[in-house]
């Protein structure tokens, strides 16, 4: 059986937000999709995404969401970083967040 996928590409600010709880609940339905992938990386405004902002994306149907280079933009969104290995002390930011947590490597 196919997998069903919907990627969106940059949800951007509060106007991006609100198209986005709008329509995915619909299309999820109407196109009886699997998963749900969104580009959250300007989610705030266009520069960043916060963890409410994150979770305001998961209730409204992202399972997961993408990140980019304007991820770093809002520092609150380190609550997801992680030390990358054992051996490596720096904290980065993993590449994506799902209903379940961290990306892993």
């Amino acid at each position: 059986m196919p997998l069903k996928v919907l990627h969106i590409g940059d949800i951007v600010g509060s106007p991006g937000r609100r198209i986005f709880a709008r329509l995915i609940p619909r299309l999820r339905q109407e196109w009886k999709l699997d998963a749900v992938i969104a580009n959250a990386e300007n989610s705030a405004a266009g520069r960043g995404l916060t963890p409410a902002l994150a979770e305001e994306l998961f209730a409204a149907g992202a399972d997961l969401l993408t990140l980019g280079d304007h991820a770093w933009d809002q520092k609150e969104i380190f609550f997801v970083s992680r030390p990358r290995t054992a051996h490596h002390s720096s904290r980065k930011l993993c590449p994506w967040l799902s209903r379940q947590g961290l990306g892993r490597d």
